[in-house]
């Protein structure tokens, strides 16, 4: 199909704090225009619009968009495909309808043989990715990866979400990095995590903001944030943050979630959950995790075996919610706290996210092992575990380094180095450190 030529609108992308050129696009040229999407999946249906859209977009866009992170680049492209479609809406993924023929055939074919494969790639090397990732949680990441697989076999539900978990634990033992890591690796956009903060939803007419208000009533034509959310397609982590802080009305639609894989909005659209892995974190029980570990006396603590902690968690969970609503989860995984070694462990993983952006400048970063130390016994506490430790990160290290690159002009193939000096963290030039000696 040949393409008139179109006309042409600028609009301006604050990312790249510059005005970029917007073609419309005539309804009758949308097949001829979209191409063939490089997947067959919201981000692939994105950039062939942002292509087919943007004037220039295989120039200067997409050198600057390269030279971010995935996660960055997913933001931006999610961004850009905004200001497309604010210029066509025809092309909003909900709205448009494009011919089945020629290259655009492969939409089609989306037969179970072929999800099955797309799932056993996200699915490949799950558990040891997550490791990476994720200290301390073996048991639990183990049981999510076989989730993962069993649905890649085909051999998941034929109704209901992929998953249903309630993750328990005390704070900063890693649950909900789990529910950020997941939605990257197995979705690759950052905005597959959708987050909802139970505690916004205490009341019993609040569960409402979710499916959307009904008809009469003020909101009505806005949808709910759960099911909009779930109407961009594609595979979905929803992690309902602190879910014992919800009204039993919220328990209540989830119930309908966990057992059909559908919810219908106010408007009476409905979302699938299909290709949705639902995650639940919960405080309850650690109560009793704590006391039957401080049960020996005199200050001292013994250790609480694994299944005698999983039985203290669930009787703690029997008391809060209803049997209907726990017998329809897959599983009730229990977090182990994290002591100093872990937190060390994560402070490595800190430090090397802190040094590719530092390698990404041209400068080398070292860091002694003692910082790392430092850094896990500063931030570790009972109470809170392991959440400090980003922020030391950030506070020991990275702002000093931003301090040291901001001030000097570094030479080709510098390098800074870490080290503890008189019980503190100090960060030079490593050239200005061998000329000290």
């Amino acid at each position: 199909m040949e393409r008139r030529t179109a006309s042409v609108i600028y609009k301006y992308f604050d990312l790249t704090d510059e005005f970029v050129r917007i073609r419309q696009v005539a309804p009758a040229e949308l097949a001829g225009a979209l191409g063939s999407p490089e997947r067959l999946d919201k981000q692939g249906y994105r950039r062939a619009v942002l292509r087919a859209c943007v004037v220039g977009w295989d120039a200067a866009l997409e050198v600057e968009l390269a030279k971010r992170s995935e996660l960055d680049r997913a933001a931006a492209e999610e961004l850009l495909y905004q200001i497309c479609v604010d210029v066509n809406p025809a092309l909003e993924i909900h709205h448009v309808q494009l011919p089945v023929s020629g290259a655009l055939s492969a939409v089609a074919e989306n037969t179970p043989a072929q999800r099955s494969a797309t799932w056993r790639t996200r699915a490949a090397d799950l558990e040891a990715r997550l490791e990476r990732r994720i200290v301390g949680q073996r048991h639990a990441l183990r049981s999510l990866t076989h989730r993962v697989r069993k649905h890649a076999a085909g051999l998941g539900r034929n109704e209901g979400p992929l998953g249903a978990f309630l993750l328990v634990g005390n704070t900063g033992v890693g649950k909900t990095a789990l529910a950020k890591a997941l939605a990257e690796m197995l979705f690759e956009d950052r905005s597959a995590l959708i987050r909802v903060d139970c505690s916004e939803f205490s009341a019993g007419h609040e569960y409402s903001k979710l499916i959307g208000a009904p008809p009469g009533y003020v909101g009505h034509e806005d949808g709910g944030q759960l099911t909009e959310a779930l109407q961009s397609g594609g595979g979905k982590i929803v992690l309902f943050d602190e879910i014992e802080k919800a009204h039993a009305k919220l328990h209540q639609v989830l119930l309908q979630v966990l057992d059909d894989g559908r919810l219908t909005d106010g408007r009476g659209k409905t979302a699938c959950f299909r290709d949705t892995l639902i995650l639940m974190t919960s405080n309850v029980g650690t109560r009793e995790l704590h006391d039957a570990a401080e049960a020996v006396g005199f200050g001292g603590q013994r250790e609480v075996g694994t299944r005698e902690r999983q039985s203290l968690v669930e009787g703690a969970l029997k008391k809060v919610f209803a049997p209907e609503f726990l017998g329809r989860l897959d599983e009730v995984l229990v977090f182990d706290d994290l002591g100093v070694s872990d937190c060390e462990r994560i402070a490595a993983l800190e430090v090397e996210k802190l040094r590719a952006k530092v390698r990404a400048l041209g400068v080398g970063l070292r860091v002694q092992r003692a910082v790392l130390r430092w850094i896990a016994e500063s931030a570790w506490s009972p109470k809170h575990g392991a959440r400090e430790v980003a922020r030391s990160v950030s506070r020991e290290l990275e702002d000093k380094i931003a301090e040291l690159l901001f001030d000097a002009a570094l030479p080709a193939g510098a390098r800074i180095d870490c080290t503890l000096h008189r019980g503190r963290p100090r960060v030079q030039l490593a050239a200005a450190r061998a000329a000290a000696r």
